[in-house]
């Protein structure tokens, strides 16, 4: 998958599972490739519902706790973000990654450390495999919270389970391995992994509003990030170090172990710059987004319901609105730092502390929950019910579609690129037609916005920006034709009368672009 004649390959994508998936869908279908991302998402959320369903269900063995877990990952994700947030955007690898494959292993994991067998073995290992492919650096997240989880349920339930927990980290990280070591020699190119000192300074301001910068030595994730998603992110992370009070319970270990260890890598500055040396900043900034944050929700309303029913459930609806009120959450480029910085910290050093005081305390054994307490998985699951209320109330009440008709092609171009622009063929245009010009057609262009392209060295990224934005300055044919474009796209408003004047003739014109044949 690439957008340059003579560029390379995305170390994201170089073995394009998920966009031969889509292409497949399109195909058998008979559908239109761009019709197939716009309507996808509609099929696949029913089925990540689902998946996040089997994963509560994985973790708590409780009906009620797995719909608390749903109904806490659909505010999360899709009611407190506008437009949906990130369920229309499930046609792509990110957001599948994330959403489908990542709960799908989790599912599985416990499964195997429930009651191992060769075929859950075989399932895990299949899901992990294609979830390297999809979008490695997600698989290397995934596989640091199932770690944590591992060791923190050793150190909790002193060594319960442990073989079991190796036995599926290999069947997890056997198929990962492999993806990585094929990928090497694509990752060894990328500019972002052997960053000098001014390419990371560069890089450390364009992503300064995300970060705490001391020095280029010694950075870190603004702890205002982690929950800035708004009330369920705030609340799952204050609720995270009451997984202690169920320190035998296995939601309790992935809950401290995936908080206390992303947070730590996030969070401190001496830890998350070789972090993102291993993985680029670009990369590294999004690993929070792995933090259980609707299993830490459902749990800790789970152990609230325990205490007092009608407290739970007074406490989650006011709590809920006072939350939407004060923190909705800022969903833009870049963190306003709106959000409160204390959640994080509480969830950080309550895990730490949890797991440090559940260590030692492992040498009681506890008895099984009692019926009553069971019965109260429905209280939680109520409790979370009302706490995502306000914002799914405030979700529905702003709910609009993004109808941004900005740097859009008009249907005529598109028809020109699709039936009379041969295929590989190389086409100039500003960098943002680029971008859509190779979404709709089976072309390469010269130049895409560099936060769209992998930075590696043969795509020589920063040169060919220079390159088209030279151009539009000098309006010098030259430019493209020393790039091997063939055909040149320019909008109206650009230089077109200028290029007409040095003797071309358009071979397509419409009311909203030009195109020349060089």
């Amino acid at each position: 998958v690439g957008e340059f004649a003579h560029g390379g390959l995305h170390p994201g994508y170089a073995f394009p599972l998920w966009h031969g998936w889509m292409a497949l869908v399109a195909r058998v279908a008979g559908a239109d490739p761009t019709a197939v991302a716009v309507h996808e998402s509609s099929l696949l959320l029913p089925l990540a519902l689902v998946v996040a369903y089997e994963m509560g269900w994985a973790i708590f063995r409780s009906a009620g706790l797995a719909l608390a877990v749903v109904v806490a990952d659909v505010a999360l994700e899709g009611l407190s973000p506008p437009h949906g947030g990130v369920y229309p955007l499930l046609w792509q690898p990110g957001s599948a990654a994330h959403m489908l494959f990542a709960p799908a292993a989790i599912a599985l994991f416990l499964a195997f450390v429930r009651s191992p067998s060769w075929r859950t073995a075989l399932a895990l290992a299949a899901v992990s495999g294609s979830l390297a492919l999809v979008h490695p650096t997600y698989a290397v997240f995934l596989s640091i919270v199932l770690a944590a989880f591992v060791v923190v349920r050793a150190l909790l339930t002193r060594g319960t389970g442990l073989r079991r927990g190796i036995g599926a980290l290999v069947a997890l990280g056997a198929p990962q391995g492999l993806a990585w070591i094929w990928l090497q020699p694509i990752t060894a190119q990328t500019v972002a992994l052997h960053l000098g000192p001014r390419s990371l300074a560069r890089s450390l301001h364009h992503f300064g509003g995300d970060l705490v910068v001391d020095s280029l030595s010694r950075y870190a994730l603004s702890p205002q990030l982690v929950d800035r998603a708004g009330p369920v992110a705030i609340a799952a992370l204050v609720l995270v170090p009451l997984a202690l009070l169920e320190r035998r319970r296995r939601w309790s270990a992935l809950v401290l172990g995936a908080s206390v260890t992303l947070l730590a890598l996030e969070l401190w500055p001496l830890a998350f710059p070789h972090f993102s040396n291993f993985l680029s900043l670009s990369q590294s900034r999004r690993a929070y987004l792995f933090i259980p944050f609707a299993i830490a929700l459902a749990g800790g309303a789970a152990v609230l319901a325990r205490l007092s029913r009608m407290l739970a459930l007074a406490l989650a609806l006011a709590f809920g609105i006072w939350l939407e009120l004060a923190y909705p959450g800022n969903f833009g480029i870049r963190v306003a730092h709106t959000a409160p910085s204390l959640p994080a910290w509480i969830a950080l050093y309550g895990a730490a502390a949890a797991i440090v005081a559940g260590s030692v305390l492992a040498w009681r054994i506890r008895d099984p929950l009692p019926a009553a307490a069971r019965r109260r998985t429905v209280t939680a699951a109520l409790a979370t019910l009302l706490f995502v209320l306000p914002v799914a109330v405030d979700g529905f009440a702003s709910w609009n579609a993004p109808r941004s008709r900005e740097f859009v092609l008009t249907p005529g171009l598109i028809q020109f690129l699709q039936r009379d622009v041969p295929a590989r063929s190389v086409v100039f245009a500003d960098l943002e037609t680029s971008y859509r010009a190779v979404a709709y057609a089976p072309v390469y262009v010269v130049a895409v916005p560099p936060s769209h392209v992998a930075n590696t060295k043969p795509n020589r990224v920063p040169e060919r920006k220079r390159a088209v934005l030279r151009f539009f300055k000098t309006k010098d044919l030259a430019i493209p034709r020393n790039w091997h474009a063939g055909w040149l796209v320019l909008r109206h408003d650009g230089p077109a009368r200028a290029i007409e004047r040095q003797g071309l003739r358009p071979v397509y014109e419409d009311g909203g672009f030009v195109v020349f044949r060089l």
